[in-house]
Order: C-alpha cells, then structure tokens, then sequence
C-alpha cells in the first residue's frame, strides 16, 4: 500500500528502538514487503502506524501466515531489477495478498541477470498474484501448486 501524503515516517533506526525489533530484521521486512515502507534515497522510511504491524509480525516470526488448511502456490518471477520485484510485494500487500514467504534473490546467469522473486500465497490468489507481477515488469517463470497437508 502506497503511504499517505503527510503520514509520520520513522527511519528504521527509530522504528527499532520504539518496535524493540532489530534494525536488520525491519530491514528484511521491508525488503521482502511483510512491512509497508518507501525508500527514501538510500533509506527505509517506516510509517509511524506500523509500528503495531511490527509487533504483530514479529509475534508470528516474521511471516504472515495464510489459514492452515488452505491450498497455497508459489510463483517465481524473474525481474531486471530490484525495485520492480518490490513493487510486486508492496501491491500483494496492499490487496491485503497473505504472503506466506517470499524470498528475493539477485541472479546472475549466463545470459540473464536481474532478480528472482518467490511468493508462496493462498492458491486463489494466484491469478492476481500473476497478474501484479507481469504488470511490474516480470515475467512469470514458475507456478508450483500444493496443498498445506503436503498433497
């Protein structure tokens, strides 16, 4: 979700030591979207209302959770640069998407070099979760289907 005009930012240093959570950790957060944040220049600026969101995920390890029993997919999505894949994570959670994970990682391949984005969300969310991320520039590479009993 995109932060309102005048809303109270923090610097991740001052979310830190109001959240009681470790600067590193609010920084994953934001990087992989479980936190809505902006990058200022070079700096993850938090919105003083998530200080309650942070203290939520850090209860629940750092993860949002989708509901047990429900169907999940993961999608990978290859992207030529960082800011795009971030984007993707900033929409999902802004549709209120539960992002069960997601790993971001820098590829660097023969011929392809850009940033690999992994989401695991509930199945029937697939098609928008596709959707945001070919409308951010990536392309889809991978749709992995499986129940949360392992099926």
């Amino acid at each position: 979700m995109d932060m309102a005009v005048g809303q109270e930012l923090l610097h991740l240093s001052e979310a830190a030591s109001r959240s009681g959570v470790g600067a590193d950790r609010l920084r994953q957060w934001c990087a992989t979207g479980l936190l809505d944040c902006e990058r200022v220049e070079r700096q993850w600026m938090i919105s003083v209302d998530c200080l309650g969101e942070i203290g939520r995920l850090a209860a629940e390890g750092g993860r949002r959770r989708a509901a047990d029993d429900a169907r999940q997919i993961a999608v990978g999505a290859m992207f030529s640069s960082e800011p795009g894949a971030h984007d993707v994570l900033r929409r999902l959670t802004g549709k209120g998407i539960a992002i069960r994970e997601a790993n971001l990682a820098p590829m660097a391949l023969d011929r392809v070099d850009g940033v690999l984005l992994a989401v695991t969300v509930e199945a029937n969310d697939a098609d928008e979760v596709v959707a945001i991320a070919e409308a951010c520039g990536g392309t889809v590479i991978a749709e992995l289907r499986a129940d949360a009993e392992g099926d």
